[in-house]
């Protein structure tokens, strides 16, 4: 049974309010109270809250993909598509990314490997009409497997562990039909599989994206060691989550990782611009797990001393996983995940390359090296939050990504989430300048990504009406985007890069738009320290324009749901709060008026030594 929420009430006038304000000039003004909803309710059985999917978004844990890959099919019938580990593949498609269709399972696979176990990691890509392989336009599906046993012995016995497969559909949401890359009429002319059946006599060999035998001699050329340890299997060699992209300038790449024994991440050029084709002579291993660079990783198996990468070591065991790549302003930045799937420290880390196939160097903790984390397994709500993709909607850039559904254990599933990313520009350890990645894992309701409505507060003149700030803090925190989340990881980058607005007194802030704006929410985000929250907002005044006339409409009292966003306990006379979620917020919304400007009041509790705001949304067009 849901509760309704009280934004029903907005359908009604505003209500006239007594107090009445003597203008600058002499004049008097009327204030009238603004009808709101300050999300306050919630479902009764679940305990989720109630709110406006038209203006907001939850990452709710109801799609349990892991390992989730989003498609971005908008341009072509309108919908973005996520797929996911589990099955033959689950797949849902959304057209604001926050209602979500079920399209079932896409993956048809052969008699010969029904009941494979253990599917991993699909990921799809669009590609035009290729005359190599087909004259249509159709979807590919890359992903990893481990077939049924054929019941061969010897050397031969469960040989391929992990096995890298493609497919191919003239529809997103499939059936994706799997490439026999024996057969010209399946795969192309470009990579048919030469190699002797006494060689690799596997049923299933044939299925297999790389060449099994030519694929094994590069493996030898490349990595004698990995040739030695893995005898015959070095034709399947642990390959899982490939991820297929394309550059700005339209040369395809493959990316993926060698799971045993190292966890190294692996590109590949397409030969002839084919997904069909990689091209074995730019085969090239772009990290090592451990490692900032695979320079340092040959510096080490040499003897030399070779500093470790921090964030890396906080799980079961050394994991370079779930590789995605992003161009953005000349440099490529290769995302990748750490630590274990199981860890509640799993998360997604960045490295920074001048070409997509490196080098690439993984940026330091200083340099905001962890791009999504529940910080390392610090954060008492998030765990697990890793193995990304990246998306676009209009000029800003998404992550979507799983974490655990519980965060004191994997067993109890995963789900797909979705969080903004931003640009911060840094100072690199080089002194070089360059912009990085940086996210955090919402658990709260967010403004909504695809909605008539955006956050406009950095469109916003910002001032300091009344109060005080702290020394060294500045306004530009209230509007940079930049979300305070993180105390364990990246210290010295948050410390550096992503502050806080910190008010030592009652502090009234002006936002002032250029020009009057349609608003129908504003949100503030609270601090992620415990000692550092304002329980309510005291006050929100909105100077609307009506009819050529000025009209001010106001809102009190909006509250901070403390008893939902800590642990609280109660000591005599005082509140201790432990256990804060970080990210959390206070918010009103309203009927949509046009703003011209906007004041905002928050009070620092008498406990508090100052109050910290992280960030200020105001929804608006």
């Amino acid at each position: 049974m849901k509760i309704k929420p009280k934004i029903t009430a907005l359908v009604g006038l505003a209500i006239a309010s007594a107090l009445m304000l003597t203008g600058c000039e002499g004049g008097v003004r009327t204030v009238y109270e603004l009808a709101h909803y300050n999300g306050t309710e919630f479902e009764e059985l679940t305990g989720k809250p109630v709110y406006n999917q038209e203006l907001w978004n939850l990452n709710t844990g109801e799609i349990g993909l892991p390992d989730p890959f989003v498609l971005d099919n908008t341009q072509r019938d309108g919908y973005y598509y996520v797929y996911g580990t589990g099955g033959l593949f689950g797949c849902y498609r959304s057209q604001d990314l926050s209602v979500w269709e079920p399209m079932g399972e896409v993956l048809n696979l052969p008699a010969s490997l029904i009941g494979a176990r253990d599917l991993w990691a699909p990921e799809v890509v669009f590609d035009a009409g290729d005359t190599q392989t087909t004259d249509d336009d159709c979807y590919y599906m890359f992903f990893s497997a481990t077939p049924v046993s054929d019941g061969l012995t010897g050397k031969y016995e469960g040989a391929a562990q992990y096995m890298m497969m493609a497919a191919r559909a003239k529809d997103p949401f499939g059936p994706f039909a799997l490439i026999d890359f024996t057969d010209e009429n399946s795969c192309g002319k470009g990579n048919v599989h030469t190699y002797q059946t006494s060689d690799f006599p596997h049923y299933y060999a044939k299925y297999a994206y790389f060449d099994p035998q030519i694929h094994y001699d590069k493996i030898q050329e490349i990595d004698p060691l990995l040739y030695e340890e893995n005898g015959q299997k070095g034709g399947y060699l642990d390959n899982i989550d490939p991820h297929p992209y394309v550059t700005p300038d339209g040369q395809k790449y493959l990316y993926f990782i060698r799971n045993n024994p190292y966890g190294s991440i692996i590109g590949v050029k397409m030969k002839d611009n084919n997904w069909m084709t990689p091209d074995y002579d730019t085969y090239t291993i772009l990290t090592r797990s451990l490692y900032y660079t695979t320079e340092e990783y040959e510096k080490a198996q040499s003897g030399e001393t070779v500093e470790k990468v921090s964030y890396e070591m906080w799980g079961s065991g050394p994991v370079n996983e779930g590789p995605q790549m992003y161009c953005h302003n000349g440099k490529y930045y290769l995302a990748f995940s750490a630590n274990g799937y199981g860890d509640a420290g799993y998360c997604v880390a960045q490295a920074v390359g001048d070409t997509p196939l490196g080098p690439f160097r993984k940026l330091r903790e200083e340099e905001g090296g962890v791009v999504i984390s529940g910080d390392l397994g610090m954060n008492p709500n998030v765990s697990g939050s890793g193995h990304n993709s990246f998306f676009n909607v209009g000029d800003k850039l998404y992550i979507a990504y799983h974490k655990h559904n519980d965060v004191s254990t994997v067993e109890a599933g995963r789900h797909f989430c979705i969080d903004e990313v931003k640009w911060v520009k840094i100072e690199g350890i080089n002194g070089e300048e360059f912009e990085v990645m940086y996210s955090t894992p919402t658990t709260t309701v967010q403004p909504k990504i695809v909605s008539d409505y955006k956050n406009i507060a950095a469109e916003a003149k910002v001032s300091l009406k009344s109060g005080s700030l702290e020394d060294g803090s500045s306004l530009g925190c209230l509007t940079d985007g930049l979300l305070s989340f993180y105390k364990y990881v990246n210290t010295d980058f948050i410390e550096r890069y992503v502050n806080e607005t910190k008010i030592t007194k009652k502090s009234t802030f002006s936002l002032t738009f250029n020009t009057p704006r349609q608003v129908r929410a504003v949100m503030l985000y609270n601090s992620k320290n415990e000692t550092d929250i304002f329980t309510e907002i005291d006050e929100i005044r909105l100077y609307c324009e009506e009819n050529g006339k000025e009209k001010i409409y106001v809102i009190r009292d909006v509250p901070f749901l403390v008893e939902r966003f800590a642990d609280v306990t109660q000591m005599e006379e005082e509140i201790g709060i432990e256990m804060l979620v970080p990210g959390a917020t206070a918010y009103a919304e309203f009927k949509e008026v046009r703003v011209r400007s906007m004041d905002i009041t928050v009070s620092v509790p008498d406990s508090n030594k100052c109050v910290g705001i992280s960030e200020i949304a105001v929804l608006g067009k």
